[in-house]
């Protein structure tokens, strides 16, 4: 396992857990989320309290396993996530 899929692991169980401390330390300060309409947003502060309203406001979403590709650094907007 590449230290890339050992952070995405990580991030994704930090998400199905729910664990917003974790997140935070995962994200840098520069983290980058670009949204399905391929907005960005800048900035891990910024980030984890998008994360905390999101799992408020979806509370049943699990995300899955994805690949880590050095070829492919950015994932597809809403990749490995469903809602169940």
């Amino acid at each position: 396992m590449t230290e890339a899929e050992a952070t995405m692991g990580a991030f994704i169980n930090a998400i199905n857990t729910r664990d917003l401390p974790t997140l935070t330390l995962l994200m840098p300060p520069d983290h980058t989320f670009v949204d399905a309409a391929g907005e960005s947003q800048v900035g891990g502060a910024l980030m984890v309290g998008r994360w905390a309203e999101f799992f408020r406001l979806f509370q049943a979403m699990k995300s899955k396993s994805i690949a880590c590709s050095p070829k492919e650094p950015r994932l597809p907007p809403s990749a490995g996530y469903r809602s169940n």
